[in-house]
């Protein structure tokens, strides 16, 4: 049985297959690279807490 994808994973295969690069994803966000590249590396303990993840969590999903 295969394990189901973590979110992080779930969210770079989703950005990837609509053929947008990190720095796309980020101008049509408003964030910055590295807050995309931390969410896509399941690194979220270096973004904001609370409120503010949950918004950058919803922006990055709603764009892939």
């Amino acid at each position: 049985m295969q394990r189901p994808l973590d979110p992080a994973t779930r969210l770079r295969l989703a950005r990837e297959a609509k053929g947008l690069s990190c720095r796309q994803l980020a101008e049509a966000t408003k964030l910055s690279v590295r807050t995309i590249e931390a969410l896509e590396g399941d690194r979220v303990s270096q973004l904001p807490q609370g409120i503010y993840r949950r918004a950058i969590v919803r922006a990055v999903a709603g764009e892939v």
